[in-house]
């Protein structure tokens, strides 16, 4: 099992290297998000998809102009700029990548967000006095937690008495030990590369948020929100697949860019054979 800070220098070195790969696949310059998207109707581009995700938790969460927020794992600040655009939230956003707060902190500044503050802190072990926040919000970032429980203990001390924590990502359907050695082979294809150690299951990850103390947990499975999505990502991983290899094997591109290439089909794949979903875990402090 990975340390943590090796977990952590693992999961700065893929989001810094596969900056471009975001700009370029994922149109991070366009919506500042790194995110799938929720495809609901009447959505029609992965721009539109990757917003409205945000409004989608948003209303779900209940966030207001009177809420402080801690966007947990904020990549390039793109939901916390959401919600203080559009919400009037207060919102702190960390990031492990110094690289990602000091994009999020120039992108806040061009758009005179002043309700926005980005930092360099780890969300496992945040520093900030107890009771900070009324809601934590995070997508898809808990994923990359090697102690996912860590993580969930951090956010209900955060949290005020009655606080939110509103959670998007991707789950495992069964543990590992029960998967067969081609699912195993699937799933590590595209967790590795994205510096993903483990998902848990929603059974296990809902079990450790009751014997914590969090209440009316709710999760809802949205995988068909997100399905156009990790579509898309799946045929420009394989439209890309001989420039790829030739700038690789240029040495163009390192082993961390190769591999995230090929991960966007491993998603995909491992998807198909339903070996993972996506969900919107919900509760209160």
């Amino acid at each position: 099992m990975a340390t943590a800070s090796n977990s952590h220098r693992d999961i700065i070195s893929y989001y810094d290297t596969c900056e471009w790969d975001y700009r370029i696949i994922w149109h991070t310059h366009r919506t500042l998000a790194l995110h799938y998207g929720f495809w609901t109707p009447g959505v029609r581009s992965l721009a539109q998809a990757q917003i409205n995700q945000n409004e989608w938790m948003a209303e779900l969460a209940g966030i207001g102009s009177s809420d402080k927020v801690l966007d947990a794992g904020c990549g390039i600040g793109g939901s916390s700029m959401y919600l203080a655009a559009h919400r009037g939230s207060q919102c702190t956003g960390i990031s492990l990548s110094r690289r990602q707060v000091e994009q999020a902190q120039a992108l806040a500044a061009a758009q005179n967000l002043n309700l926005l503050d980005f930092q360099v802190r780890d969300f496992s072990d945040t520093g900030f006095a107890s009771g900070s926040f009324s809601v934590v919000w995070a997508i898809e970032s808990v994923c990359h937690a090697a102690d996912k429980v860590a993580f969930l203990r951090e956010a209900y001390r955060l949290l005020e008495d009655g606080g939110r924590l509103i959670i998007a990502d991707g789950f495992s359907q069964q543990p590992v030990h029960a998967m067969n050695h081609e699912q195993e082979r699937l799933m590590r294809g595209w967790l590795e590369p994205w510096a993903v150690e483990s998902l848990s299951t929603t059974e296990e990850f809902c079990h450790a948020m009751q014997g914590i103390g969090f209440k009316d947990i709710h999760s809802r499975e949205v995988t068909d929100l997100v399905l156009p999505s990790a579509r898309i990502l799946h045929n420009r991983a394989w439209m890309a697949t001989v420039p790829a290899h030739l700038m690789y094997w240029l040495g163009l591109r390192n082993k961390i860019q190769h591999a995230n290439f090929k991960a966007g089909k491993f998603q995909w794949r491992s998807l198909e054979q339903n070996l993972w979903h996506y969900s919107v875990v919900t509760a209160r402090k």
